[in-house]
C-alpha cells in the first residue's frame, strides 16, 4: 500500500537540505506512530537541489537511528520521469483543494490545507511541521563571504 505524508511549514520557506531532512524525519516519525510494525521505507523525490545533495545523503544515514525505520531506497527522478504515482497524488491533492474552494472555503493558511484535504484523499496525511533552524548544523550553512556564483573577477 502506498501512503502519502504531505508536510508544510508556515514559518520557514527556505528549501534546503535541512528543511528536507526535517520533513522526512517528521514524516517517518508519524508513519511509525501510525504503523509501528513498519521497519523500512522507500523514498521518491524529484530532482530538486534540496533533495539531491551531499548533506542530505549523509543525513539519511542517520534516519534509522532517529526514527527506527530503515531507508531501503532513495530515488531521485528527473521531471516527468518515473514518479507518475507521486505526480498523480499531487494532481489529486490540488483537485481536492479546488473542490474545497468551490464549496465556499478559503485556502489561505496551513489549517485551510489540512481542512480542505481531510476525508478527500485516502491514504494521505497532511500536517504542518516546525523547522528548528537552531538545530541546523553550522557546517551545512553557507560560508560567510562565499556566494553560490563565485567571484571570477568579472565586473
Amino acid at each position: 500500500m502506498t501512503e502519502y505524508h504531505d508536510t508544510f511549514s508556515e514559518n520557514d520557506d527556505t528549501q534546503n537540505w535541512f528543511f528536507s531532512a526535517s520533513c522526512l524525519q517528521e514524516s517517518a516519525n508519524n508513519l511509525k506512530s501510525l504503523h509501528p510494525q513498519i521497519t523500512s521505507l522507500t523514498l521518491w523525490s524529484d530532482n530538486g537541489a534540496h533533495y539531491k545533495n551531499s548533506s542530505l545523503v549523509i543525513w539519511l544515514l542517520q534516519l534509522e537511528e532517529l526514527t527506527g525505520i530503515q531507508l531501503k531506497r532513495f530515488s531521485n527522478f528527473e521531471a516527468q520521469k518515473g514518479k507518475t504515482k507521486l505526480d498523480s497524488h499531487y494532481a489529486t491533492l490540488k483537485f481536492a483543494l479546488r473542490q474545497h474552494m468551490k464549496e465556499g472555503n478559503n485556502v489561505l493558511c496551513g489549517e485551510d490545507i489540512v481542512e480542505g484535504t481531510k476525508g478527500r484523499l485516502r491514504g494521505t496525511h497532511v500536517y504542518a511541521i516546525e523547522i528548528n533552524r537552531g538545530a541546523e548544523p553550522s557546517a551545512a550553512k553557507t560560508l560567510t563571504g562565499i556566494s553560490q556564483y563565485g567571484d571570477f573577477g568579472l565586473s
